[in-house]
């Protein structure tokens, strides 16, 4: 199904993500989020509350889903969610708080997805050395 120009598969998982951060999935900051993940496992958000948001990056495009089938599975309470969207709390405050876990792949998997994750969550650029002068 397309949602607002948006690759949404199974149904879900939009549910956790704003206007703006779907309208960011088909943008050019969406395509940029994909080539930087282009060869990462997917990524799977699992709340608390039984909801579930995962990214899966195909090169092109990252499309959004609500299965927790995924390479990097991280676990968080909705709160702790909602501070991670926010940047209240980055990924190094939640994990050293103790508010995530990890019942597939590991912290640095999360960091390593961080950049895409900000582009397409606040709208971030992703940092590319090579435009530094």
């Amino acid at each position: 199904m397309r949602e607002g120009g948006v690759v949404v598969t199974g149904g879900g998982g939009t549910d956790l993500l704003e206007p703006t951060v779907l309208a960011r999935l088909a943008s050019d900051a969406g395509r940029r989020a994909a080539r930087d993940v282009r060869d990462l496992a997917p990524i799977a958000f699992v709340l608390g509350d039984g909801r579930i948001c995962r990214f899966i990056p195909d090169g092109v495009r990252i499309a959004v889903d609500a299965s927790e089938e995924a390479g990097i599975v991280v676990e968080l309470a909705a709160h702790a969610w909602e501070d991670f969207v926010s940047e209240t709390a980055t990924a190094p405050g939640l994990l050293y708080g103790d508010r995530l876990a990890f019942s597939h792949g590991e912290y640095r998997d999360l960091e390593r997805w961080e950049p895409a994750l900000r582009c397409l969550l606040s709208g971030r650029p992703i940092f590319d050395p090579r435009t530094c002068i």
